[in-house]
């Protein structure tokens, strides 16, 4: 067993198990590295701050504990550590994933009329929605022991002004995700041989160009 990880998978097997302490009833255990900023409240994955046994630990992850200082959460050295980027990596392909996963989520519109429960507008959120909820609990379930599933900078942000991730954490989890976004994307756009594709979400509508305030002013102008 690593080193790194014992604390926290002696932690999580009893407390999943109901291993009594002093009892080991495996050979092999897996591998779970302790982080405080994981997504689902599985906070029996995180080490104790106030334990003197963790300390030497929580010099080299930080963010193994949640409510770490400042100067902690600014620690650079983080960026030499090659599981940060194995869980960046991570996140990319969950990404991908997941925005690959959405192009099933595009509304078309309805070849019948019923009022607005055929409608694009009723339909479209109404099965995004289902659609979100179904792969975001499949992806949040399949990656949290392993980068902690955020799936979304936002949500990298939220827990980093929460003081549950560190700087070079921060760091790598957005530039990941927006890679794998790019990748997703451009993946999209070689299967639909077209830029003209839309899912689910916001995207931008080019409307016909506008007459100036000039053109008008001389149409106005005219007798």
């Amino acid at each position: 067993m690593d080193a790194e990880t014992a604390p926290v998978q002696e932690t999580y097997l009893r407390q999943s198990r109901g291993i009594p302490y002093g009892q080991n009833d495996m050979s092999l255990k897996p591998v779970i590295y302790p982080f405080a900023g994981r997504i689902g409240g599985n906070q029996g994955l995180v080490l104790d701050r106030n334990d003197p046994a963790n300390a030497e630990l929580l010099k080299k992850v930080p963010d193994a504990a949640p409510l770490m200082s400042i100067s902690e959460g600014l620690d650079p050295r983080g960026f030499l550590r090659i599981d940060h980027w194995k869980f960046g990596f991570i996140e990319c392909i969950a990404w991908i994933s997941i925005r690959h996963s959405s192009a099933s989520q595009d509304a078309q519109a309805p070849s019948s009329a019923s009022s607005v429960y055929s409608t694009a507008t009723f339909l479209g959120p109404l099965f995004g929605g289902i659609s979100n909820w179904l792969f975001l609990t499949l992806f949040i379930f399949s990656f949290s022991n392993v980068s902690g599933s955020h799936l979304n900078p936002t949500i990298t942000m939220a827990t980093f002004f929460a003081r549950l991730i560190s700087v070079p954490r921060l760091v790598i989890y957005l530039a990941s995700q927006t890679l794998g976004g790019a990748l997703a994307g451009f993946m999209l756009r070689a299967a639909y041989v077209s830029r003209d594709y839309t899912v689910g979400g916001c995207y931008m509508n080019a409307l016909p160009s506008c007459p100036t305030l000039q053109d008008q002013s001389l149409r106005e102008k005219r007798p």
